[in-house]
C-alpha cells in the first residue's frame, strides 16, 4: 500500500454521508426557491434584493455540493462517484466562487440590519413601486460576483483543486493526498506560492466575513437593548408611556430577532465548514484521508454534510416566521403546511380580523419614533 492510498469507509457509511447530504441539499434548494418566489414581488426593497442574493448564491453552492459529490475521481473513497480530475477541478472552482459570494451576501444582510437599527439609515422610497437600485448597490453586487470569479478562475488555472481528505467534494486541497512538503509525492498544482495565497485568501474571506456578521448582529442586539433600557428609565422617571413607544419597541425587538436568526442560520451552516478547513490546515491530508472512519472525523463529516447545505431551508423558516406566527394567532385551527401555502400564495395581510402585523425593517423606518 502506498503512503497515500485511500483507506475507504465501509460502504454503508459512505452511502449514509451521501444520502444525508442529498436530503439536506434538496431541502435547502426548496427553501431558497421559495424565498426567491416570495421576494421577487418586492424587488423595490433592498432587504428583498439582498435575500435574493443570499438565496441565489445558496442555490448555486448547494447544487455544486450536490453534483460535486458524484463527480469525484473513482479513487476518492466514496460510493457512486464517476468523475475525474477535470470534473473535480470544475466543481472545486464553482465551490470557491459560490462560497465567497454567499459569505459576502450574508455579511451584507447583517450590515443592512445594523444600518437600520443602530444608525437609523432609511432607504429611499421608490416611485410607484419601481425598482431603482442606487449606484453603490449595483457596484456592490458586481464586486461580490467578480472578485470570487477571478479568484476561482485563478485557482482552476494552477490546478489547485482536489478531493477533500474526508468530505465528499472537491475544494482547495493538495492532490494526491500525502503530497505535502517532505514526501516523495508531487502535488498536481503548478504553483505552490499561488496555492498557498489562494487558500489564505479564502480563509481570511470566510473568517473575516463571519466575524463581521457576528459583530454586526451583536451591535444590533446591544443597540436595541440600550434603547429599551433608556426608554424604560425615562418612563419610570416621568411616569409616561405612549402607544407609539410600545409599538416602536415591539417592532424594533422583532427586527433584532430577525437579524439574530439570520446570523444564526449562517453560523450553523458555516461553522462546520470552517472547522473542516482548519483541520486540513493543521493535519496531514494523508493522515486525515486514512482515518476517515475514525469516530471524530466521521462525526465531522456527517455534520458538514447535513448542516452546510441546509442554510436555504433555515433562511426560509426565518423569512416566513412572522407571517406564520400571525396566521397561527389569527387561525389556530390551520395546520402548518396550510399556513405555508397561504404565505407562499402572497396572502401576507392575513384575514381581515387579524390585528397582528408582521414587522420588517421597511416598516420600522416608517414607524413613529418613541419619546426621547
Amino acid at each position: 500500500m502506498s503512503a497515500f492510498e485511500p483507506t475507504p469507509l465501509p460502504r454503508s457509511l459512505q452511502i449514509l454521508v451521501l444520502v444525508v447530504s442529498l436530503l439536506s441539499s434538496v431541502l435547502s434548494l426548496l427553501g431558497s426557491g421559495c424565498i426567491l418566489y416570495m421576494a421577487h414581488r418586492k424587488l423595490d426593497q433592498m432587504l428583498q434584493r439582498l435575500l435574493i442574493g443570499v438565496s441565489l448564491s445558496d442555490i448555486a453552492m448547494t447544487m455544486t455540493v450536490l453534483i460535486g459529490s458524484f463527480l469525484l475521481p473513482p479513487d476518492s473513497g466514496f460510493a457512486w462517484t464517476f468523475g475525474n480530475f477535470t470534473t473535480c477541478t470544475v466543481m472545486g472552482v464553482f465551490f470557491y466562487i459560490f462560497l465567497a459570494t454567499s459569505v459576502s451576501y450574508n455579511v451584507y444582510l447583517s450590515f443592512y440590519y445594523l444600518a437600520i437599527v443602530r444608525y437609523g439609515w432609511r432607504e429611499n422610497k421608490p416611485v410607484s413601486g419601481s425598482m431603482v437600485m442606487p449606484k453603490w448597490e449595483v457596484v456592490l453586487h458586481a464586486l461580490t460576483v467578480l472578485i470570487p470569479l477571478g479568484l476561482g478562475i485563478a485557482a482552476g488555472s494552477i490546478k489547485a483543486m482536489g478531493p477533500h481528505p474526508f468530505l465528499a467534494g472537491c475544494f482547495l486541497a493538495r492532490s494526491p493526498h500525502g503530497c505535502e512538503e517532505g514526501t516523495e509525492l508531487e502535488c498536481f498544482f503548478t504553483n505552490q506560492v499561488a496555492f498557498t495565497a489562494l487558500f489564505v485568501i479564502l480563509m481570511i474571506y470566510v473568517t473575516a466575513g463571519t466575524f463581521a456578521a457576528v459583530l454586526s448582529t451583536f451591535m444590533v442586539y446591544w443597540t436595541v437593548r440600550s434603547k429599551l433600557s433608556k426608554t424604560i428609565r425615562f418612563n419610570s422617571v416621568t411616569s409616561t408611556s405612549t402607544n407609539n413607544d410600545t409599538t416602536f419597541h415591539r417592532r424594533i425587538q422583532e427586527v433584532r430577532r430577525q437579524s439574530m436568526l439570520y446570523s444564526l442560520t449562517y453560523l450553523n451552516s458555516y461553522v462546520w465548514m470552517m472547522i473542516s478547513l482548519m483541520v486540513t490546515v493543521f493535519a496531514s491530508s494523508e493522515r486525515m484521508h486514512a482515518h476517515r472512519a475514525a469516530p471524530g472525523v466521521y462525526f465531522l463529516t456527517l455534520m458538514v454534510s447535513v448542516m452546510f447545505p441546509l442554510q436555504g431551508l433555515l433562511n426560509f423558516l426565518v423569512y416566513t416566521r412572522q407571517d406564520v406566527q400571525r396566521w397561527r394567532k389569527a387561525q389556530p385551527e390551520l395546520y402548518y403546511f396550510q399556513i405555508l401555502r397561504r404565505v407562499l400564495a402572497g396572502q401576507a395581510t392575513g384575514p381581515p380580523t387579524s390585528s397582528v402585523k408582521a414587522t420588517t425593517p421597511v416598516q420600522l423606518q416608517q414607524e413613529p419614533q418613541p419619546s426621547p
